[in-house]
């Protein structure tokens, strides 16, 4: 990280009086080579000094963590070539190709160099866990990954945060090019919307990289709860007395005769008049819901069975050649 504090190795040389100079002239070269060994990006002043910038979201998510050598090295070489350095410590950083854990005294765009092979260092194992390793040196081919081991105390303080904003994923890597500490901040509208389409577009995104489209089977299934058609039973009626008209909804009640009429009951869903040229008299289809059978008694919402009586009624004029005769039961 770009620090802008002033760093005890630079000072520490002018803060002896000068009898100390005088008596102990390498005491300062001494205590700035001391300081240098707890200065630099991850050694424990650094982490003192400037704990209030690494806890931010916006230091601890934006590391870069590896790159790669781009040529081979053997384990002699003190000048490595890499892709790119970006990310990596001014100075002093420490790097871990393979297996090998390897220091520098400084570095370029795209090459690291005054490297000493063979270092030994805070690295993570198998498992993640942080343990300090100590390794040899040894040859190395192109195209393998430089690790960056300077961002382990980052990548901790990151975990720390991911476990306080994200549950459920503090564990999951998030996609490369993902803009991590936008996502962590905006993570309680993401939670909110939990569940929804946008929700499961926006979760592939950030693991994967990629734009999903998501299908829900529901959405194309008939819905059999929801038929815009009705079946209804119908009947044309004769009105005694009374506004026929005004009955819709009302129960149609037939009492039961003997052994020749079952009771019988449904209830009324449209009435409508029926005209007959010639009649004298008003006439009227009635309909009754039979939208649904439940088992051989019920029929929809109609019980039983309406019986018409059994003598019928020429309710119109009809010349000699007529092939259709408008008839009511009475």
């Amino acid at each position: 990280m770009t620090q802008s504090r002033i760093a005890f190795t630079d000072i520490v040389k002018s803060q002896f009086p000068q009898y100390v100079e005088t008596e102990f002239p390498l005491i300062g070269d001494f205590l700035q080579s001391y300081y240098l060994s707890q200065e630099f990006q991850g050694a424990p002043l650094d982490l003192i000094q400037n704990i209030d910038q690494y806890v931010k979201i916006d230091q601890n998510a934006k590391t870069i963590d590896s790159s790669i050598l781009l040529a081979d090295i053997d384990e002699l070489n003190t000048t490595i070539t890499a892709f790119n350095t970006e990310g990596f410590p001014n100075t002093y950083g420490l790097i871990r190709i393979d297996d090998e854990i390897i220091t520098y005294r400084s570095k370029t765009s795209t090459t690291f160099t005054g490297c000493i092979r063979g270092f030994s260092g805070i690295a993570d194992d198998k498992n993640g866990d942080l343990i300090f390793t100590e390794s040899l040196g040894a040859s190395h081919d192109v195209n393998a990954t430089v690790e960056n081991l300077s961002t382990l105390f980052l990548r901790e303080f990151l975990n720390k945060t991911k476990y306080q904003l994200l549950p459920g994923l503090e564990n999951r890597t998030l996609y490369s090019d993902l803009d991590k500490s936008l996502f962590i901040k905006q993570s309680k509208d993401f939670y909110n919307s939990k569940g929804t389409s946008e929700s499961f577009k926006i979760l592939f995104k950030a693991l994967y990289g990629v734009n999903v489209d998501v299908i829900r089977p529901s959405e194309n299934l008939i819905a059999p709860s929801a038929p815009l058609y009705k079946i209804t039973n119908d009947m044309i009626v004769e009105p005694i007395s009374g506004d026929v008209q005004s009955i819709e909804g009302f129960t149609l009640l037939q009492h039961s005769y003997a052994d020749l009429i079952d009771k019988a009951y449904s209830p009324i869903t449209n009435v409508e008049k029926v005209f007959v040229s010639g009649a004298s008299t008003d006439y009227y289809q009635l309909s009754v819901d039979a939208s649904f059978t439940s088992d051989s008694t019920f029929g929809g919402a109609e019980y039983g069975s309406f019986n018409p009586h059994p003598k019928t009624k020429c309710i119109g004029k009809y010349a000699s050649g007529a092939q259709l005769l408008m008839l009511i039961l009475l």
